[in-house]
């Protein structure tokens, strides 16, 4: 049994009430018998932390401002109009300080809206998976917010030079970071950008990992807004990678789940090759992506790029995942 929250019972029919999720649809979301649930609600004993951390991801696809101390709280406010109130925790994420490098607002703009696109799952899965990120101003700098459904990170975005970094802390569990280097874009309409993923993660065992990370501007902060902000990117985002993650394991193919979604070429420029010939010859020796084999190497501006350009053709598929564009169907 793990460590005795008090009112944990209370808290936890409070918000699966909040959530409308049902005692057999969280057990199967959590791989654990109904009856564990029914345990849990009654009082008679409490998730390990194994458990409790899969709940609260679970709970963290409706409610983004969950965190592990979340468990540790009194019970929320009664219902409103037969639903809890959202209890508000400060998710503004890892600050830096002390720079020497000074904040060019020109260049911040370039990077504010809202992103999508994928990287290979640093899981060891090979498999590519979707993501999206939210760059906003403000007074310390450019914000930001990433997620592939499962779980999400905040924290602060740097444009240098012609490079944007960002580094964000993992929540819920708050034990990590991961980071971003981006080959820079030099527009405020720029169609995409693209670099590296780090952080500590993998299959068994956790390690230092990267992948090439590919993201298209799909929106600025209305659209954000719009799609639910970071909870409805999570709630969006989950399942299609869920099906996405089985359905390319099955295939042996990194790209397979998401072929039908996006051109195949542009899936596998995130396809890490290191140390073997690329089809361009070059080896890398190490993880990188430079900016001559950049997606948006030779125009930036979505203006500049034709009707049919498979850049235009993948942002408007992210889009419509995303629910910012319709899907038209065939008659």
């Amino acid at each position: 049994m793990g460590e005795h929250r008090p009112d944990f019972a209370a808290r936890l029919r409070q918000v699966m009430a909040d959530i409308n999720i049902s005692r057999l649809t969280l057990s199967r979301e959590l791989g654990v018998d109904k009856s564990v649930i029914g345990r849990w609600l009654g009082g008679v004993n409490q998730p390990t932390g194994h458990n409790l951390t899969r709940l609260t991801d679970v709970v963290r696809r409706h409610r983004p401002e969950v965190t592990l101390e979340f468990w540790q709280h009194s019970p929320l406010p009664p219902p409103i109009n037969g639903k809890a109130p959202p209890e508000r925790v400060a998710t503004g994420g890892l600050m830096l300080t002390g720079l020497h490098a000074e904040r060019q607002p020109r260049i911040d703009a370039n990077y504010l809206g809202l992103w999508a696109g994928f990287y290979q799952s640093t899981q060891n899965r090979g498999s590519v998976v979707l993501a999206a990120m939210h760059i906003e101003d403000s007074e310390r700098g450019l914000r930001c917010v990433f997620t592939e459904g499962k779980v999400s990170a905040a924290g602060t975005a740097i444009a240098i030079g012609p490079r944007l970094h960002a580094i964000l802390e993992i929540e819920p569990l708050h034990d990590r970071l991961c980071m971003f280097i981006f080959n820079g874009v030099l527009m405020p309409d720029a169609v995409a950008m693209d670099g590296i993923y780090m952080i500590s993660a993998g299959d068994n065992s956790t390690c230092a990992t990267a992948s090439p990370i590919v993201l298209f501007r799909i929106g600025d902060a209305a659209d954000y807004e719009r799609i639910g902000s970071l909870s409805g990117m999570m709630q969006t985002l989950y399942p299609v990678n869920a099906q996405n993650i089985q359905d390319s394991i099955l295939a042996g193919d990194p790209t397979a789940g998401l072929s039908s979604l996006m051109p195949d070429h542009v899936l596998r420029v995130v396809c890490a090759q290191v140390g073997v010939p690329r089809a361009d010859g070059e080896i890398d020796h190490v993880m990188r992506m430079p900016a001559h084999r950049s997606l948006p190497s030779n125009s930036f501006g979505m203006a500049e790029l034709p009707a049919n350009s498979p850049l235009l053709l993948t942002r408007s598929s992210l889009r419509r995942v995303l629910g910012l564009e319709e899907v038209f169907h065939a008659d």
